[in-house]
């Protein structure tokens, strides 16, 4: 078996909640093409549903009417998606709209204090369940501050600040301890440039021509994530070649494929010439097979830019020669599922050698692995696609849980297409 083709993935999922988001504080008619049908981003669609704005589905492409909010009659629910929720508070906060979010029996046990406590801190009551949902938004102050710090490596925490400071009346500086993936900042320089200002040091928001917001005409390039799996799959298994296009390859998201070309990956890439509307980098992605990997140690700085992708990297790890470590994975801790808890049992049921510490996993690699059906996947969407790649890999029957379409709809219906 081996996995031959050319494909092209669903726009970004980051980019994607970011974009809705956006649109829905702008004034008249966006239009956002290529924003996948995945149960997350349905999530933030029937949020912004229920707070009064106009959202038109055509395929994979969105018309959004901004600027109609109303306050809505009941809770907001976010289902399963933190995204939605974290992102959302900031939002709903800027257009000081009282109300609940709540989520389902997985999303409840997600820590939202990290956001929480930030929005408290620039003049917005809100409150939480002892640090977890239901999130509920009470009153919003003009804030007092001139800057505020972000000590956790969260891009989501990030967001929510940002679209919360459009509200504001002053310039305020963000500084983050971590650099996250930039997906907001950049596309609010590209569409309206006079409200931020961003570099190395520092995020500034000058939110004072926000009203004049208007509606925008972009493209989301493919999910970098959702083609991690394939990227891996293809790598592992020698002579096969797959051709990925119009790929996101923005350096905060890419940590994956840099991972993946220092266990010796055969992965070329080629950017394109012409940069997107968003200011997003994008390209082609050639992966040639090879016969074996080799062990990589990844440290905490790196773990930013490939958080969502460090399950399939593990997986990577089990079929390297040599043991691989990774550190810094406090923030698996607090996904779908425990992911690292996640990771550690996966592969210790499939007979890997695998050691886990407070926040690191070290994983001593084999040429095969065992037991890769009927495992628990946690009802977590990137461990069950982890799963389905071993599966794959050792020519056992591959288990599609629904879980999958949280994320990724299309995963099956690409892999069956690529399988050779």
């Amino acid at each position: 078996m081996k996995l031959i083709g050319n494909i092209t993935f669903k726009g970004d999922k980051s980019i994607s909640h970011r974009a809705i988001m956006l649109a829905s504080i702008c004034n008249g008619e966006s239009i956002i093409a290529n924003v996948p049908d995945s149960e997350d981003i349905n999530s933030t669609i029937s949020a912004l549903r229920n707070c009064g704005i106009s959202i038109k589905k055509n395929n994979y492409q969105l018309t959004i009417i901004g600027n109609t909010f109303k306050t809505p009659k009941k809770e907001i629910n976010c289902q399963n998606s933190g995204t939605t929720m974290r992102l959302l508070s900031g939002l709903l906060s800027f257009k000081k709209i009282k109300c609940s979010l709540i989520g389902d029996s997985s999303l409840s046990r997600r820590p939202m204090d990290r956001i929480v406590g930030p929005m408290n801190e620039l003049g917005i009551k809100a409150t939480s369940n002892k640090g977890y949902p239901p999130i509920n938004l009470i009153d919003f102050k003009d804030t007092k501050l001139d800057n505020i710090t972000i000590d956790l490596p969260s891009a989501q925490v990030k967001s929510c600040i940002i679209f919360s400071l459009l509200g504001t009346r002053k310039k305020i500086r963000i500084y983050e301890k971590f650099q996250t993936r930039n997906h907001l900042e950049l596309m609010i320089k590209s569409l309206f440039k006079e409200l931020i200002t961003v570099n190395e040091e520092y995020i500034e928001i000058n939110p004072i021509n926000c009203q004049k917001m208007n509606g925008f005409n972009i493209e989301i390039p493919g999910d970098i994530s959702s083609a991690s799996y394939f990227i891996v799959a293809a790598s592992l298994i020698d002579k096969s070649r797959l051709v990925i296009n119009n790929l996101l390859l923005n350096k905060s998201r890419i940590g994956i494929i840099d991972s993946l070309i220092k266990m010796g990956a055969n992965i070329d890439i080629s950017y394109d010439k012409k940069m997107n509307s968003l200011n997003e980098p994008t390209g082609t992605v050639i992966i040639n097979g090879v016969k074996a990997l080799r062990a990589v140690n990844i440290s905490p700085d790196h773990i930013p830019s490939m958080i969502d992708e460090i399950p399939i990297l593990s997986l990577a790890c089990a079929y390297a020669k040599g043991q691989s470590t990774i550190s810094g994975l406090d923030e698996l801790k607090y996904k779908e599922s425990n992911r690292l808890n996640g990771i550690y049992n996966i592969l210790s049921s499939m007979g890997v050698d695998v050691k886990l510490n407070k926040n690191s996993i070290k994983i001593n690699g084999s040429n095969k692995l065992y037991n890769t059906n009927k495992l628990n996947n946690c009802n977590d969407h990137r461990l069950a696609m982890m799963i389905s790649i071993a599966q794959m890999k050792e020519n056992n029957l591959i288990e599609y849980p629904e879980c999958i379409n949280i994320s990724f709809p299309d995963f099956k219906n690409i892999l069956d297409k690529v399988i050779s």
